[in-house]
């Protein structure tokens, strides 16, 4: 699973910069008073990484309301999938300097390993923009399909919607992170719940017609037409 190697954020709520190395680190603790910024941090590393194509954004999302200067966020990546080692996405690879810790643009120079930045930037547009750059060969778009390999999602405070098997959300994405070995049945959940929903709909409520009656005959004590 991919770790956030360095994360950076400009102009975003209440965060005018912010720059942060959490080099290896497999657990990271915030700790903060109220309104420090703690869940603001939290959000940027969701929305730079989201699987969501259509993230709304709107004014008071940029430091202290000024759209003039874009908001930035970006998450510099380990531990990559291997999907993002193929031809579209491997010109845009970095490295990490193993000795010294710092970022390569060439991952061939000295002792590395693979690294990826995945930039969001939205503009007075309000249009977000997902993209993966580096100064050696500039930058390109990366598709909510593909971000979506990164298998991340934010858990809050609504973990009844975070907890059920809905595309996007951590048991589905847990479930097709650990499924690789079985390409052929990584539908088995969807197909399930889709066959499910047939039957639901071919069923007759018959415990709410009751209620159905009640409302169309006040319906027509109001004056209203019944339609079929």
């Amino acid at each position: 699973m991919a770790s956030i190697y360095k994360l950076s954020i400009r102009n975003f709520r209440g965060i005018k910069a912010f720059d942060q190395f959490f080099y290896k680190q497999k657990f990271v603790c915030l700790i903060g008073r109220g309104d420090s910024g703690k869940s603001t941090i939290l959000e940027a590393i969701s929305y730079v990484l989201s699987s969501n194509w259509n993230i709304t954004f709107y004014d008071s999302d940029f430091y202290n309301c000024n759209t003039f200067e874009p908001i930035i966020i970006e998450a510099t990546l380990t531990d990559l999938p291997e999907y993002f080692f193929h031809e579209r996405f491997g010109f845009f690879l970095q490295g990490i300097d193993v000795a010294k810790g710092g970022l390569i643009d060439d991952l061939e120079l000295g002792d590395s390993e693979p690294a990826m930045t995945i930039r969001l930037e939205v503009k007075e547009d309000l249009e977000p923009v997902w993209t993966i750059s580096n100064e050696r060969n500039g930058s390109i778009v990366i598709s909510a399909s593909s971000r979506a390999r990164l298998n991340t999602f934010l858990i809050s405070d609504y973990s009844d919607r975070h907890f059920s098997w809905n595309k996007g959300n951590p048991l589905y994405s847990l479930y097709k992170l650990n499924d690789k070995e079985k390409e052929d049945k990584k539908d088995v959940i969807i197909n399930a719940l889709r066959q499910a929903k047939e039957k639901i709909d071919k069923e007759e409520f018959r415990n709410l017609q009751s209620v159905i009656d009640k409302i169309e005959n006040r319906a027509l004590q109001l004056g209203l037409n019944r339609v079929c």
